[in-house]
């Protein structure tokens, strides 16, 4: 993890988690995705290093959709690609951020999100 990532794992709060999936309050001021412009640690950073001991559910596979295409790689490459991060939102924003735990629930949730399946409610102070 890049420096400062004590500070990061301080500032992020856990608000639901499942065998599937997390769902964290992300702080304003971190950024989400992983970059070369990007200088300090990064919630994909953080996630990366807790994935990485976890042990994946044997039953993954069943979450993928049927429909499931794989044009931009297998479940297991867009989970390796993406670290299990959903979506994302801009640096200065802080909510709640989804992360999957496996491949087939990181699909899934993409699925669900193209779909327009996911209700978003936003709040501008």
């Amino acid at each position: 993890m890049k420096k400062n990532g004590d500070k990061l794992v301080e500032a992020i709060s856990i608000l639901y988690e499942d065998n599937d999936l997390v769902a964290i309050d992300k702080p304003g001021g971190v950024v989400v995705n992983n970059a070369s412009s990007v200088s300090g640690p990064t919630i994909q950073d953080w996630w990366s290093a807790k994935i990485s001991k976890l042990s994946l559910s044997e039953n993954w596979q069943a979450l993928v959709p049927s429909d499931f295409n794989n044009e931009y790689g297998t479940p297991e490459e867009v989970f390796a690609q993406r670290s299990g991060v959903v979506h994302r939102l801009d640096k200065d924003t802080s909510g709640v951020l989804l992360l999957a735990k496996n491949p087939g629930a990181l699909i899934n949730l993409l699925a669900q999100f193209k779909q327009r399946q996911v209700h978003k409610t936003y709040l501008c102070l």
